[in-house]
């Protein structure tokens, strides 16, 4: 079973999985609904740029400490995560730099040992 945060989004509802329930700042939540998946495909972010620089903190708390906790629960319980970045990282906005920044932060746990791939 693959757990997909951000379900609900654009390329999240067209995808098979069990949707993950609440936010993913949430890590108890996280702990919970990783019991019996073998992977993470990771969708869930802040994505309207125009809230990301309105809101940088929101965008920061989304983006960055919500996929730190992914990372890090994932690399507890063993299991693999694939990471959904954009072609926005090159745009000079708190969107594509976050996701840029997210795209470092993914290859600091696999050098952890966390099996995690960047698409």
């Amino acid at each position: 079973m693959v757990l997909i945060t951000g379900a609900n989004g654009f390329i999240g509802s067209k995808l098979r999985g069990k949707a993950f329930e609440g936010c993913i700042t949430d890590r108890q939540a996280l702990v919970k609904q990783t019991q019996d998946v073998h992977g993470i495909v990771h969708l869930a972010a802040k994505s309207n740029k125009k809230a990301c620089e309105s809101d940088i903190e929101s965008c920061i708390n989304a983006n960055l400490l919500g996929l730190n906790n992914v990372l890090d629960v994932a690399l507890k319980r063993k299991i693999w995560v694939l990471f959904i970045s954009t072609f926005q990282v090159r745009d000079k906005n708190i969107y594509g730099l976050s996701k840029l920044m997210g795209e470092e932060i993914c290859r600091l746990y696999a050098a952890k040992g966390l099996r995690v791939g960047i698409l």
